[in-house]
């Protein structure tokens, strides 16, 4: 990763054609660095679900904290969102640099709202018979911008590249383009159980599972997956589980000719026992390893985590997803309310999120969590 590393811990149609006193903020990345991860530096928001006009730096780690209904959320999905939303737009490749069309439709898939007029504030999609656009725009950790406004003309989305917009993106090495789509942002998702019987679903299937929620039916794939690659990954996942559990897992032999449901055993003190019959606890940071190890990820996107752990797994949920991050080079962006993970990371990694404000900053200096929970009931 680029920049300075820092511990997490201390105390209508088809469109027509400074200095940070921290030193968090993840430097721009040098575009012949074709290994690298591309991250998101700067997320803005206009018209945005429930944001007027936000703008929010990020950094390697981000936890994200605030009242109910202030934004936390909205802010995953709109990292994962513009990503989607760039993919969608890309053309060509022309002389080196990625070529992206002004105007596209927006499957309803995309849309990271139940009904498309919740893309708006309030649903409000217009003034007058001007179309009210819905902006979402990502500054990445090569200094590169991109930026797409929606518009939703007979129920229908239509994203649009406004042309300042367009003449920068237009001037997007081909590369930091494809090291951003090969290590995308993912949603991991922080469900607690897995299913007692778990069949063997076709990498279609799985991401369509995913894709509704129903990601606690596709875990043992996904270990399946992970062992029969005989991947680090696997090994690394072994290596967690027993450091914080004292115990390991083992996927027994598949065969998807004759085999319907996979197996998987875990074992601790107590012996042998299937998976299913683990803590809620256990299962949930299995889940998100899972996620984790398999997708590759650039950005990691976590939408309270913490749920159902006690505080020692909480603060092991951290120390795992430390050592990942150093050892896979991927952001993390995390929305919490745990008092227990306020008080363990790092101040300058918290940011108190209010969509009512212009902007979130990090808490600076030595905290705790009556001062930020203070913080926050002041801004309400």
């Amino acid at each position: 990763m680029g920049g300075e590393q820092s511990s997490l811990f201390g105390t209508e149609f088809e469109a027509e054609s400074a200095s940070d006193p921290m030193r968090a903020v993840i430097a721009p990345s040098s575009p012949a660095a074709e290994d690298s991860s591309v991250f998101v530096n700067e997320i803005r928001m206009a018209n945005f679900r429930g944001f007027d006009d936000f703008r929010l730096t990020l950094h390697d780690t981000n936890v994200l904290v605030g009242a109910n209904n202030s934004g936390k959320s909205t802010i995953l999905k709109a990292i994962a969102f513009a990503h989607s939303l760039m993919k969608l737009h890309f053309e060509r490749e022309r002389d080196g640099l990625a070529s992206f069309l002004p105007g596209r439709s927006v499957p309803r898939s995309l849309l990271p709202v139940a009904r498309l007029r919740d893309l708006w504030p309030a649903g409000r999609m217009r003034e007058g018979n001007r179309w009210i656009p819905s902006v979402v725009g990502l500054t990445l950790s090569t200094g590169h911008m991109i930026e797409f406004g929606v518009i939703g003309p007979w129920n229908a989305a239509t994203s649009r590249i406004e042309k300042p917009a367009l003449e920068q993106m237009n001037n997007l090495p081909i590369g930091v383009y494809e090291r951003f789509v090969k290590r995308p942002p993912v949603h991991v998702p922080a469900s607690i159980g897995i299913v007692a019987e778990e069949e063997y679903r076709t990498p279609a299937r799985r991401v369509a599972l995913a894709a509704t929620g129903r990601h606690n039916e596709i875990v043992r794939n996904y270990l399946l997956e992970l062992a029969a690659m005989r991947s680090e990954a696997f090994s690394q996942l072994k290596t967690i589980l027993q450091s914080h559990f004292g115990g390991h897992v083992e996927v027994a032999k598949f065969d998807e000719r004759v085999d319907q449901f996979i197996d998987v055993t875990y074992q601790d003190q107590a012996g042998w026992h299937d998976v299913f019959s683990s803590g809620g606890g256990f299962l949930q940071i299995l889940e998100l390893l899972c996620f984790i190890l398999r997708s590759d990820a650039g950005v990691v996107l976590l939408d309270e985590p913490d749920s159902h752990l006690h505080s020692g797994l909480q603060h092991a949920l951290m120390d795992v997803l430390e050592s990942l991050r150093n050892k896979m080079q991927f952001q993390v962006v995390m929305a919490t309310h745990s008092k227990e993970i306020i008080n363990y990371v790092d101040p300058s990694r918290i940011i108190p999120i209010d969509r009512t404000q212009s902007g979130g900053q990090p808490i600076a200096g030595h905290t705790s969590t009556v001062t930020v929970l203070k913080e926050l009931n002041d801004r309400a």
